[in-house]
C-alpha cells in the first residue's frame, strides 16, 4: 500500500546497475559469483534509503497489509492464484507426495461472497468499536488472503455459496492442496471472521519467509 508513483524510475535504475554488475564481474576473479552479486545489488537498493517512493514495506507493515488488504480482485484473479500457489508450495515438505500445486485450479471465497446470514453469522462486536457495521466489517475481510483458497473448477462450483457445514467436510474429502490441510479438522465448525484473521496469520509465517524484508548492507 506504499506509493507506486516511483516505479519507472526505480525499476530502469535498478537494471542500469544490475548491468553494470555484470559488465564488472565478467572480468573479475570468481569468488564471488554473479547470481550474489546481483542479489547484493537488489538488497542494496530495496534498502538504500527511507523515502516511501523507493523502499519496501517491513515486515509489521507486510503482515498488516496480508491481514487487512483484499488479495481477491475481480478483474485480476490470476494474481491472486499465484500468490496462493505460492504460499501452497511453500507449505510443502518431504512428507507430501506432490511438490507442487497443480496449475488448474481457481479461488474460492471460504466465507462466500454471497454467503447467507443464516449460514455464516456476524460474529460478536470488537472489544473496541470501530465505528462499522457487521456488513461492513465482513465486506472488508471478505477479500483478504486469510479467507481466499483454491479448488478445482468442479469442486468450487459444488460448494462455493453453500453452508460451512457442507463446505468443509467436501474441502476435506476431494482437496490436495496444503492450504486445505487444515480443514481435515473435524473441530472446526465454524467459518467467520475470526477464524479468517487466524488463517491469514498462519499464511503469514509462510510469507514472511517467501518474500522477507532484506537484510541491510554493510556499510
Amino acid at each position: 500500500q506504499l506509493t507506486n508513483k516511483n516505479y519507472n524510475k526505480f525499476f530502469v535504475s535498478l537494471l542500469a546497475k544490475l548491468k553494470e554488475v555484470v559488465r564488472s564481474g565478467e572480468n573479475a576473479a570468481a569468488e564471488v559469483s554473479i547470481s550474489e552479486k546481483l542479489a547484493s545489488a537488489v538488497r542494496e537498493e530495496l534498502t538504500r534509503s527511507d523515502d516511501v517512493t523507493v523502499r519496501l514495506p517491513n515486515d509489521a507493515e507486510f503482515e498488516k497489509g496480508w491481514l487487512e488488504n483484499p488479495t481477491y480482485v475481480k478483474s485480476r484473479p490470476d494474481r491472486a492464484v499465484m500468490l496462493l500457489t505460492a504460499i501452497d508450495n511453500a507449505m510443502r515438505t518431504n512428507k507430501n507426495e506432490y511438490k507442487h500445486a497443480p496449475e488448474s485450479v481457481s479461488v474460492e471465497h471460504l466465507l462466500p461472497q454471497q454467503g447467507s446470514p443464516d449460514d455464516y453469522p456476524y460474529p460478536a462486536e470488537p472489544n473496541q468499536p470501530d465505528g462499522l457495521t457487521p456488513a461492513a466489517r465482513r465486506l472488508n475481510i471478505i477479500h483478504t488472503v486469510g479467507n481466499l483458497t483454491l479448488l478445482t473448477g468442479a469442486l468450487n462450483a459444488s460448494v462455493s455459496n453453500g453452508p460451512f457445514k457442507k463446505k468443509r467436510p467436501a474441502i476435506a474429502e476431494n482437496s490436495e492442496l496444503r492450504l486445505n490441510a487444515r480443514f481435515q479438522n473435524g473441530e472446526i465448525t465454524q467459518w467467520l471472521e475470526p477464524e479468517i484473521i487466524e488463517r491469514g496469520r498462519d499464511m503469514f509465517i509462510h510469507a514472511k519467509a517467501l518474500w522477507p524484508f532484506p537484510a541491510q548492507p554493510d556499510k
